[in-house]
């Protein structure tokens, strides 16, 4: 073969290499911000991810496992684009109770493309527990006595008997005289869930409206506010026309906030800047959860 057909298969080779790498897709990248960490300590978790400037996506919330870690809190920065290639990152601060020596994460980046969502997961990011009793002196006055002793096997029955009746009867008690108390902390349990799933939500719907305003965002929204409000107030809020929420709250920035939907949703089309609706509607489901959570509180 010639030196200038060599060099011609040659460029083929590496034009094609270079072609299907850029139609892969780019990993999104961890690290911890510390090689160790002490028991229940907080750690921060950096998390980065490099995409197309048209590319939808979100990153993993409070609703997310991140077992073996436990999610505390999040910090979003603002997207940077540099050459059409635009950088998303957030770090998160976790805590963990696990004795293993070393622990692992991955994390996924939820991408959304052309009506399909992707998942693509991260490398593990390590930690290393930091052991706080490294070196156990033993002394010369203790001494090991390994002569075996043995030791009745005899239950006694009667005084386990009466011990577990006496436990029953206590935890009865309890029960009668905190009996409101105790209620209130399990449905305030389940409140606190139901609140984070409901603003989880509807923040990564407005995330995905910001990106890309469609009808169908704005129906899916109003809906998760509908149910959400509707299960707080034990109502069937989801079957009401604006018309009859109006009555119910009687506020004139709720009535304007539902109007805005409507035209958008039933006129089929984005008439309007909807942030100020947006976000009118999701603090009047945070007001709503926080004057039941007071309530409860006060139990």
């Amino acid at each position: 073969m010639s030196k200038n057909s060599f060099r011609i298969v040659l460029a083929m080779v590496l034009s094609s290499f270079w072609a299907f790498s850029q139609n892969q897709l780019q990993l999104p990248s961890i690290k911890f911000l510390s090689d160790s960490f002490k028991l229940g300590q907080h750690v921060q978790l950096s998390m980065r991810f490099e995409h197309k400037p048209s590319a939808e996506l979100v990153f993993p919330d409070s609703s997310y496992d991140f077992s073996p870690f436990e999610f505390v809190k999040k910090q979003y920065f603002p997207t940077k684009t540099t050459k059409n290639i635009s950088k998303d990152s957030v770090v998160y601060t976790l805590t963990t109770f696990e004795l293993e020596p070393q622990l692992s994460l991955s994390l996924p980046v939820f991408l959304f493309e052309d009506g399909d969502t992707t998942r693509l997961y991260s490398d593990d990011a390590f930690i290393k527990l930091k052991e706080e009793i490294t070196n156990v002196t033993q002394k010369d006055s203790l001494r090991v006595d390994t002569r075996f002793l043995a030791l009745s096997s005899k239950l006694n029955y009667p005084y386990i008997g009466i011990g577990l009746l006496v436990l029953a009867w206590i935890g009865l008690m309890v029960f009668v005289f905190f009996r409101k108390k105790i209620v209130a902390q399990y449905k305030l349990y389940f409140l606190q869930k139901d609140y984070q799933k409901f603003s989880a939500d509807f923040a990564k719907i407005t995330f995905q409206y910001n990106r890309n305003p469609t009808v169908l965002l704005l129906e899916e929204q109003l809906s998760l506010w509908k149910k959400y409000i509707g299960k707080l107030d034990k109502k069937p809020y989801p079957t009401f026309t604006t018309k009859e929420l109006a009555k119910v709250f009687a506020q004139n920035e709720i009535t304007s906030s539902l109007q805005n939907y409507d035209r958008a949703i039933y006129g089929g089309y984005i008439k309007e800047d909807m942030t100020q609706s947006i976000n009118y509607l999701e603090s009047s489901a945070k007001l709503k959860f926080e004057k039941k959570q007071n309530e409860l509180r006060n139990i």
